[in-house]
């Protein structure tokens, strides 16, 4: 009988990565066909693809011709898939914010096709890829893969993500007076999202500084003997 010896170009893969089958068989003129067998299934041609992590068998049968009968391969071969590696990278839409406006996260993965689940984090906290009310300062944001079946899980390295501080909307407004009448002046002082800011808004008037004390986003100033 012939004596038909299997061979691998890799018995340990990652996924997704393919192997290629081969043999060799005695006597020169033991020609036709050899099929490959993985874990005992009969597998077509000579590539095994987008095989699932874990462990396998891999055997062949000569199929015989006119000449010789047919014949199991003298060897088989152990191949061991293993989850495929990715690296991440943590992304944001603006690394630089005004206090008040929303982060936008992303990411940057490799294998691109690699799929699965995705976790974004602030400071070390997990979030959402839209960040609301993120306080004045740096953050950390970070970008977290999780393991799967195909997959190892990886998390990115730290950036930075600044909030700077908002510019305030100043109102002020003033009633008509006669001359001789002290002139009120009411100041109103809006912050992010109508906010009513309290803190001290300086008025000049005629190259007068004044400081008016604002409470809840409203300040008055009174003013007297102003020219006419």
């Amino acid at each position: 009988n012939p004596t038909l010896i299997i061979s691998a170009n890799s018995t340990e893969i990652k996924y997704p990565e393919t192997i290629k089958l081969s043999y060799t068989i005695t006597p020169d003129d033991a020609t036709g066909s050899v099929v490959y067998y993985l874990n005992g299934t009969a597998v077509e041609g000579d590539v095994l693809r987008l095989l699932d992590p874990g462990n396998y068998v891999v055997t062949a049968k000569y199929e015989g011709n006119d000449l010789y009968n047919e014949v199991d391969s003298s060897n088989s071969l152990s191949i061991t898939v293993g989850k495929c590696d990715v690296s991440i990278e943590v992304t944001a839409a603006n690394y630089t914010i005004e206090y008040g406006q929303n982060a936008f996260l992303s990411y940057y993965i490799v294998p691109f096709l690699a799929t699965g689940t995705i976790e974004y984090y602030v400071d070390g906290v997990k979030t959402d890829l839209l960040v609301e009310g993120l306080s004045v300062g740096t953050h950390s944001i970070a970008v977290k893969f999780i393991e799967n079946v195909f997959y190892n899980g990886a998390v990115s390295e730290t950036k930075t993500l600044t909030v700077t501080k908002a510019t305030p909307e100043i109102t002020v407004t003033a009633n008509p007076i006669a001359y001789g009448q002290d002139a009120t002046i009411t100041i109103g002082l809006d912050g992010v999202n109508d906010e009513k800011i309290t803190g001290v808004v300086k008025v000049t008037i005629n190259g007068k500084v004044y400081d008016v004390a604002v409470t809840n986003g409203v300040g008055t100033l009174t003013v007297s003997g102003l020219a006419a």
